[in-house]
């Protein structure tokens, strides 16, 4: 398991008392990478902005430039 290190003290609000605290820590992390990779993806390689003429060509398009 892979921990940032933080300077100020943090909480994690959660319902689940079955799993592991560090379980339940890391999951909120890896949740916060895959959203900034989607903010990333929308302002910088112009996700958020799709502009296609044909209705075929949509599907294709997200796949497409997150490859690229």
């Amino acid at each position: 398991m892979v921990f940032l290190k933080y300077d100020q003290p943090a909480y994690l609000i959660t319902t689940d008392l079955i799993t592991s605290a560090q379980a339940l820590i890391q999951a909120y992390l890896d949740c916060w990478e895959i959203e900034v990779l989607h903010r990333e993806l929308k302002s910088q390689v112009g996700l958020g902005q799709v502009q296609v003429w044909a209705d075929k060509s949509l599907p294709r398009l997200h796949p497409t430039l997150v490859a690229a």
